[in-house]
């Protein structure tokens, strides 16, 4: 099987810190599915698998994943967006 090109894999990687620190991060068990649509964009013919070894791998091999985790919203913040605010501001 083939790995996941470096490039392709530090481009998961950011996008998984962007993603968290917008407060979206994803779970560890979503990862792989956007790293096989990754790696099938970079090269359709790829016969790269996302298995548990990978994933393990990945997140050694980008220790700053684990630091970025997505932070819940505060009540009062959330509360505030709704409809009517949203229409209010705007």
């Amino acid at each position: 099987q083939m790995e996941l090109p470096r490039a392709v894999e530090n481009k998961l990687a950011d996008w998984l810190i962007l993603l968290a620190d917008r407060g979206f991060g994803l779970d560890w068990a979503d990862v792989p599915i956007y790293a096989l649509k990754l790696a099938a964009e970079a090269d359709p013919s790829t016969t790269f698998c996302a298995s548990a070894g990978w994933l393990r791998g990945f997140k050694e091999r980008h220790p700053a994943l684990a630091r970025h985790r997505a932070n819940p919203f505060e009540r009062n913040r959330a509360s505030g967006l709704n409809k009517e605010e949203v229409l209010f501001y705007f």
